[in-house]
């Protein structure tokens, strides 16, 4: 199922609230529909799946409505919430489909009352948002979801596995991640800010290019120097991928910088856990007789993997 959007929006006696989702992950996992008029197998999976708390007491929901969305991939669904109580600062967002859609679906909510605008980030673990969470609250979301978006960036992994599979020390090792983080840093603060931007297919192409291109000089090239440089070249463009899903959620007006920097130092804090990861494999398999051969077979899957991404981006719009 991939993201989700939510779009709320708190009224003086009542809510509102838009979910956009992956119209072909509706159709295929659940069996709803993500064309027509009928609703009402959407509004009986939702039943009870999405709550507002305001004041201790339920706010009661219409019965959901399928719009359509600008975003041809995805489907709208539509809420609407009635409270018998003003909406006061006691106020409790609640959604409870994780279950049904993965333990690996997000859903980006932002969420309105009147000027102020703030947002959060729904997972099976935090299925609960409250009214004021604080900046410190939010920091920890964007950098929960910094996290979740390198270890789920299998992309990402791949070319930082394949700058290190060939052992140079360890020195080797820092400059590269060294490399490759002030460089993702970069792009990724002037893409979120929309300071410089991309297509994203091209983005997204390139990132599997840079995937192949070290797997294939890894086999051929039989003396590798100045890796660091390869990892700053393609790391700038790594770095647009990681800020897509930032310019697609749209960053807080408030704390704007301390959201932006949290969600990087987790991207940091999961990259650093998987160099921590490969750095005794790596540094094992340097020692053994058939490294040679090691060395060849993983760069050569590597490279097919990058490739058959490249060919799906490029070419097939996958």
């Amino acid at each position: 199922m991939g993201l989700s959007y939510a779009d709320i929006t708190l009224e003086p006696y009542g809510a509102r609230m838009s979910l956009r989702l992956p119209a072909k992950g509706v159709a295929e996992h659940f069996n709803l529909p993500v064309k027509g008029d009928s609703p009402e197998p959407l509004a009986a999976f939702f039943a009870g799946k999405v709550e507002i708390i305001n004041e201790d007491r339920a706010c009661r929901p219409s019965p959901p409505a399928l719009q359509p969305d600008e975003d041809p991939s995805r489907i709208r669904v539509d809420f609407v919430f009635a409270c018998t109580e003003p909406v006061g600062e006691n106020v409790g967002i609640y959604l409870y489909f994780f279950n049904e859609f993965g333990p690996n679906h997000s859903t980006l909510a932002t969420i309105r009352r009147g000027q102020t605008v703030k947002e959060f980030v729904f997972t099976q673990k935090r299925t609960d948002f409250h009214l004021a969470p604080g900046l410190l609250a939010q920091a920890g979301s964007f950098l929960a979801l910094g996290v979740e978006h390198i270890f789920t960036g299998y992309d990402h992994i791949l070319f930082l596995v394949g700058l290190l599979v060939i052992w140079r020390g360890a020195m080797n090792i820092v400059k590269i991640v060294t490399s490759f983080t002030v460089a993702h840093s970069i792009t990724l603060i002037l893409a979120a800010l929309s300071v410089v931007t991309l297509p994203s297919r091209l983005v997204e192409s390139v990132i599997a290019l840079s995937i192949a291109y070290v797997g294939i000089e890894n086999i051929f090239v039989k003396e590798i120097r100045g890796r660091w440089r390869v990892a700053f070249l393609f790391g700038l463009m790594h770095g647009f991928g990681f800020a897509e899903v930032l310019r697609e959620m749209g960053l807080p007006s408030r704390g704007l910088v301390l959201s932006l920097l949290s969600f990087n130092v987790g991207v940091e804090i999961g990259q650093l856990a998987i160099v921590a990861v490969c750095f005794p494999l790596i540094y094992y398999g340097s020692r053994q007789a058939y490294r040679t051969s090691l060395v060849r077979w993983a760069s050569a899957a590597i490279f097919l993997m990058g490739l058959t991404w490249f060919i799906q981006r490029a070419f097939l719009g996958a």
